[in-house]
């Protein structure tokens, strides 16, 4: 029912912790200050030499831990961000990140429950430290209650996370697909609508992905008012996609809803 998300990239993700972390080093920076020729002042800043021994070991081993998730080594990544969590202990101000990432790591290794008690650990720290927040935090942890059926702590999660970022269209769309689990359609419906048009007034990437999860839950109440009523209304980059996607349609849909099947592929790949 609900298509892949597209994630932003580990290198992204990475660059934006670094640039944080640097961030909150800097209560630990020594300042002098240089006088120029022409009588401006200029501020120089350096690291204590001890504070940037533990720097690098950190940075390091991070990145090298970022860099084992992105090519799938899930045990190697545990070792390092576990050696992280054991001998930087001192640095609460970001050991929440540890904690996100470890939970990441347990999730697509699939151990659910380690998962979720990384993901609390994070939310713990962060709410002690009040900084380095992650809000996608509620997200994953919304994503881990669903794989174990708890669809209740799942929309707990993404309600959560759509408080928080009330101009994110994610929220929506991923707390409506747990409504469609529950076949609590009205309350599906209303979130994919809300989702596409904050996606589409900030025109991310999801727009397509997000009219193609409606259609499907159309095509599954057999409402083919509604099904045309979308079709007549989509751009050509949104019909191209609901077209690559449309043997996935017809393989779970077709045997029963033929008609409707029929009219999605006739108006979105003619």
């Amino acid at each position: 029912m609900i298509a892949k998300r597209t994630k932003k990239s580990t290198k992204q993700k990475t660059l934006k912790k670094l640039i944080s972390f640097y961030i909150l080093q800097i209560f630990f920076l020594q300042t002098n200050s240089q006088v120029n020729s022409d009588g401006s002042q200029v501020i120089i800043i350096e690291l204590d030499s001890n504070i940037q021994q533990e720097l690098d070991k950190f940075t390091n081993r991070k990145l090298i831990a970022f860099e084992k998730i992105s090519i799938g080594n899930f045990k190697g990544a545990i070792e390092d961000l576990s050696y992280i969590i054991l001998n930087f202990k001192k640095d609460k101000d970001y050991i929440n990140d540890i904690y996100y990432n470890l939970g990441r790591v347990y999730f697509n290794n699939g151990d659910i429950d380690s998962a979720i008690n990384y993901f609390r650990l994070s939310l713990f720290y962060t709410q002690k430290t009040k900084k380095f927040f992650f809000n996608e935090t509620y997200l994953e942890l919304s994503k881990a209650f669903q794989t174990k059926n708890k669809l209740d702590s799942s929309i707990k999660y993404s309600s959560i996370y759509i408080k928080e970022e009330v101009d994110s269209s994610i929220g929506y769309w991923n707390r409506a697909y747990y409504y469609v689990l529950k076949k609590d359609f009205v309350k599906a419906e209303n979130d994919y609508k809300v989702s596409l048009l904050k996606s589409k007034k900030y025109h991310n990437q999801y727009t397509s992905a997000i009219y193609y999860d409606l259609l499907e839950l159309y095509t599954y109440q057999n409402n083919q008012e509604k099904v045309l009523d979308i079709l007549k209304n989509i751009d050509n980059e949104v019909r191209n996609f609901i077209c690559k996607n449309s043997t996935q349609l017809n393989l779970k849909y077709k045997e029963y809803y033929p008609k409707i099947c029929s009219l999605i592929e006739t108006n979105t790949c003619k």
